[in-house]
């Protein structure tokens, strides 16, 4: 399966060289054009293109957008948006570490399959984004929970993050200028009303700083916002984002080292969503039959949940 040829697909990365041990986003196969939009690709290895965005212009859509110091993922992400010259553009954050597609058997049991080749899931954000009136459609964070029943593929509940695909034909807007963009893109969104779409039987997992020890790319402006980060959100959209700190460990399987000492940050987020309208059913069964036999027939690992 090839990339539709209407969409750009970026990955969005600065300050972290090395290959693809470093930018583990990039060990995936998309058959089609990719390129890294970065603020700074000293040091990088990679198979893609690679588009440097110069200080002067990263400086000024921050000066558009910044709500505070910590706004150059945000002005990279608005930059890379202006980039594309498509309908759509996918959206991919660098440390991607897992990709998988959840079957769920006769018998009831969740069976999920590790993916190596994200070109069905790019084109399958496409079709959602075209035959509904979603103008943001992402794939599911591992850390959040499974559908009990998979047959809800499609929800217009979550915050799509780190993996989706934007439809600029629906006035997306430039995003927030602070360090939780992504989940503000959905918020603003929401006060345009315009719904966001999650496939929720299609999943990521990211390169966790807890486990890594990775401070580099974005991590790093995260470590220097410490409790700051999120202040903004929290004051524009208090009723639906809470910020905080724990000393919990991430991971419900580490019951033997549940806490320690190490104060994060953390944050709630509530649900919201938008009517999600589907402008043509059989479009839409159609593509996701088309890409869940291409992901189905596909040679990779499967586990049982």
């Amino acid at each position: 399966m090839n990339l539709y040829d209407e969409v750009d697909v970026f990955i969005v990365s600065g300050k972290r060289p090395g290959g693809i041990t470093k930018r583990p986003t990039e060990k995936y196969t998309v058959n089609g054009e990719v390129n890294i939009v970065s603020n700074d690709s000293t040091g990088y290895d990679s198979r893609y293109g690679i588009i440097n965005v110069d200080q002067e212009r990263i400086e000024s859509v921050r000066s558009r957008i910044a709500l505070d110091e910590f706004a150059t993922l945000s002005a990279l992400r608005t930059i890379a948006n202006d980039i594309g010259q498509k309908r759509f553009v996918c959206q991919l954050d660098d440390n991607i570490h897992q990709v998988y597609v959840s079957f769920q058997l006769p018998n009831g049991t969740v069976v999920r399959k590790m993916i190596w080749d994200i070109t069905p899931v790019i084109n399958l954000l496409v079709d959602v984004l075209k035959f509904t009136n979603a103008g943001m459609a992402g794939i599911l964070l591992m850390s959040t929970s499974v559908p009990k029943k998979l047959n809800s593929v499609l929800s217009p509940k979550g915050y799509p993050y780190s993996f989706y695909v934007l439809d600029r034909k629906k006035q997306i807007p430039d995003y927030m200028g602070t360090n939780e963009d992504d989940i503000t893109m959905k918020l603003q969104l929401h006060g345009k009303k315009t719904p966001t779409a999650m496939i929720n039987a299609i999943g990521y997992s990211k390169k966790g700083q807890e486990s890594s020890g990775d401070t580099t790319g974005n991590r790093r402006e995260y470590d220097q916002a410490l409790f700051r980060r999120g202040e903004f959100v929290q004051k524009f959209y208090g009723d639906v984002y809470t910020k905080g700190a724990t000393n919990r460990r991430r991971g419900v399987n580490k019951k033997e080292f549940m806490y320690n000492d190490d104060i994060r940050f953390t944050h709630k987020i509530k649900p919201i969503e938008r009517p999600l309208v589907v402008t043509d059913p059989e479009m839409l069964k159609e593509a996701f039959r088309r890409a869940f036999d291409e992901l189905e027939s596909s040679q990779t690992k499967s586990w049982r949940k």
